[in-house]
């Protein structure tokens, strides 16, 4: 694989969002925690552990970083559907690479996603 140069990450993340603005099956911290959560105590807490996987990443422990997001994938095993640059995929999502793609079980095939747009179907 060649050198990464850079990567954008894009997170979403509903804080305190109450249910009548959040599609049917969305959901927030506040919603969950049943309390108003705190931005900045949010953004300290999510920002310290962005940096510590940060950190493996420069250390160059690609495998921890894999295997960290595969044990806290909410999509592996799971229907999703995948809104890409110039193409729509649905499947089962069965595994992330060393490369960082899913894996997307499509009809009899396997195909590589690498960047778009994932939902639970």
């Amino acid at each position: 694989m060649e050198k990464i140069n850079y990567i954008v990450v894009g997170v979403g993340v509903n804080l305190n969002t109450d249910q009548n603005n959040l599609p049917e099956t969305g959901t927030s911290l506040k919603l969950e925690m049943k309390k108003d959560v705190s931005v900045n105590l949010f953004l300290k807490s999510f920002l310290e552990k962005y940096d510590s996987v940060y950190q493996k990443y420069l250390d160059g422990d690609i495998n921890q970083i894999i295997k960290l997001w595969k044990d806290n994938s909410d999509t592996l095993g799971k229907n999703v559907k995948i809104i890409g640059i110039n193409e729509t995929y649905e499947g089962l999502a069965k595994d992330i690479d060393e490369n960082g793609a899913l894996i997307l079980q499509v009809d009899n095939k396997e195909i590589k996603v690498y960047s778009g747009d994932v939902s639970l179907r």
